[in-house]
């Protein structure tokens, strides 16, 4: 409830950078294009997520792909619309917005194909995934994940070479 005082108290205000939504104890991380920042509580980095005896692919799976995923939704189909000072205005030219429309139709496509089943029942299809609902969050998951599978690659090639 007081979370929530809070929350209202900011309407029709300039934008509080040092506010967190989150407290540090959840596990939980999001993304805020008002205030171009992603928000990683401490909470995260334990088990599962992440663990000083895990194999780096681990970490890299498990707090990179939030971190990458946090971090792609400034560039989503929603905070695209949102400068780096928070404004909610185009920045992109008109032919990277084209491009962009364009790519993601095929995210949406894909998604689109795939039929969600019951955990309750069975075999019984609840149905298809709307693409364009979860496009934000599919643009944001595979983002995420390409870019800690990119991050991991990388450290492998620094410990080949001797780096670590």
């Amino acid at each position: 409830q007081d979370d929530f005082k809070t929350f209202l108290a900011q309407f029709d205000k300039p934008v509080n950078k040092q506010l967190w939504n989150m407290k540090a104890q959840e596990i939980n991380a999001y993304y805020s294009p008002r205030e171009n920042k992603i928000v990683f509580p401490a909470a995260q980095l334990q088990p599962p997520y992440f663990g000083g005896e895990y194999d780096p692919a681990q970490n890299f799976g498990g707090v990179g792909s939030v971190i990458g995923h946090e971090i792609t939704h400034g560039f989503d189909n929603s905070g695209r619309n949102f400068d780096g000072n928070g404004n909610k205005k185009p920045w992109w030219t008109d032919a990277v917005n084209a491009a962009f429309v364009n790519k993601s139709q095929c995210i949406v496509d894909q998604y689109s194909a795939m039929e969600v089943f019951s955990e309750v029942t069975p075999g019984k299809s609840l149905g298809k995934v709307n693409g364009k609902l979860t496009l934000g969050e599919t643009i944001a998951d595979n983002g995420g994940l390409k870019s800690s599978y990119r991050a991991y690659k990388e450290l492998i090639g620094m410990t080949r070479v001797g780096l670590r």
